[in-house]
């Protein structure tokens, strides 16, 4: 995966390579807006990592130019205190998520393994001859998270004849956050306020161990209703949790929320698709991506 960083503050831009770098990634840096779209258009980059706020063009600035003529990078900005409602704008321009400063290792190497795993199902999903009329399935599985890019990868390949290449990759995106948060926040029981104390402590992953341990959660399962048609796709996806207040969730994009994570994968899956509904007590959701056939 190639990755572009564009940040002016050297001392952070320097972090942000090596540990990217470490991870095995290919990189490219450059030190404020507009080099980055240069750089950009040098190196084609799969993630594209960008401070906001910085000199001669900042990175709303290169994120919407870069919008005209790309529609499929994945790209996170990066924040800090007292620019909140810039990541409001960015997520409205296309940027996909955003970290707020100061940058925890462990949050950043989250989201480089999230979004390999979307990058390399978008390089291998290929065309398929003909079109398949209806298809209807249920999946149901473990509770293992490091088997969910490869549950994605199927949901996402079995909807791909109805869906273009950039709604493939949003698809990949939205499914994503939704089956870790069945898994994690619904299945482990793993609080919202858990999972941000442990990421800013490095010790997600010790947290999660710790939940599976407990045979009663270790052996809950999510399952995946997929239905698609002529008017879209469909999915229904339910963990074994107790469930959460869904209507009394804070809006993730206001401004005084935007430094928790409460809600923040809510909020970024909801962007990937045209229906969005919690059922019941809240371990149900159903999305939908409709077709152009489905257009309403």
């Amino acid at each position: 995966m190639k990755v572009l960083i564009v940040e002016d503050d050297e001392s952070v831009r320097r972090f942000l390579s090596d540990v990217i770098a470490m991870e095995g990634y290919d990189i490219r840096t450059a030190d404020n807006g507009s080099t980055g779209v240069q750089a950009y258009r040098e190196f084609e980059p799969d993630l594209i990592v960008s401070d906001i706020e910085m000199p001669v063009m900042d990175g709303l600035a290169m994120l919407e130019k870069i919008r005209r003529f790309d529609t499929e990078s994945i790209v996170v900005m990066i924040t800090g205190h007292g620019s909140e409602e810039y990541a409001v704008k960015a997520l409205r321009l296309g940027a996909h998520n955003y970290l707020k400063k100061p940058i925890h290792h462990t949050a950043l190497v989250e989201l480089l393994n999230k979004y390999r795993s979307v990058v390399a199902n978008r390089t291998a999903t290929g065309s398929l001859p003909g079109r398949t009329v209806r298809r209807e399935f249920t999946m149901e599985f473990k509770n293992c998270l490091e088997d969910v890019d490869k549950v994605v990868d199927h949901l996402v390949h079995q909807a791909s004849d109805r869906l273009s290449r950039r709604d493939r990759l949003g698809l990949h995106l939205g499914l994503l956050e939704l089956l870790v948060n069945s898994m994690e926040h619904g299945n482990l029981e793993i609080s919202y306020e858990e999972k941000s104390r442990a990421i800013e402590k490095g010790l997600l992953q010790e947290l999660r161990d710790q939940r599976r341990a407990n045979e009663a959660l270790a052996n809950r399962c999510v399952k995946v209703d997929f239905r698609s048609d002529q008017t879209g796709c469909e999915w229904i996806i339910a963990d074994e949790g107790a469930g959460f207040d869904w209507k009394s969730v804070p809006d993730p994009l206001h401004p005084t929320n935007l430094t928790s994570h409460n809600g923040r994968g809510i909020v970024i899956s909801r962007r990937h698709f045209d229906e969005f509904e919690y059922i019941g007590k809240g371990n149900i959701v159903r999305v939908k991506k409709r077709t152009n056939g489905g257009a309403s």
